[in-house]
């Protein structure tokens, strides 16, 4: 219900599809500082999202899948009205310092098709939900499979260098 009225019921995507040369399809902040820990595109979040826009009137060569290229790590906060979980995004050279700063561990969940990691924090957890290189190749799958555009991205920089790889290997430039 959150989703239709806050963010998909406010389009119309065929009468944007009309008009546009290509739609890009913003696939992230599924969990933002604002919700429970979570992926920041969790894979079966991003296919119902590419799935919506093709039911509603978007040509699949007129979507491009938005990708974010950061991570996000949750935490307490304290404040002078007390204690609240709070989160941040990250680049994924500081994920990487925080995974071995707290000597966590990566683990894959494989129904997201994404890496977290948690760890004790005086007696609280953090979280971390990490895109990186093999969560991206999950979501250029959904490409192959519906014959989309391309990709979009958000943020530059903060990505984890081995995406570029990827792109590289599975996405032909458009000119």
């Amino acid at each position: 219900k959150y989703m239709h009225e806050y963010w998909r019921g406010g389009y119309d995507m065929k009468a944007l599809a009309d008009i546009g040369d290509y739609i890009s399809l913003m696939a992230y902040a599924q969990h933002t500082r604002f919700t429970t820990p979570g992926p920041v595109a969790g894979f079966p979040w991003v296919k119902s999202l590419v799935k919506f826009a093709l039911d509603h009137g978007v040509p699949a060569k007129k979507l491009s899948l938005g990708i974010p290229f950061y991570s996000y790590h949750w935490f307490p906060q304290y404040t002078d009205e007390g204690g609240r979980v709070w989160a941040d995004g990250l680049s994924y050279q500081e994920v990487a310092g925080l995974l071995e700063r707290h000597e966590a561990e990566l683990t894959w969940l494989p129904e997201q098709k994404v890496h977290t990691a948690f760890w004790d924090n005086d007696g609280l957890f953090e979280y971390l939900y990490i895109e990186d290189r093999r969560s991206l190749e999950a979501k250029l799958d959904l490409l192959e499979e519906y014959d989309l555009r391309g990709i979009s991205v958000w943020r530059l920089g903060q990505e984890d260098p081995a995406m570029w790889e990827a792109i590289d290997d599975r996405l032909t430039p458009v000119r």
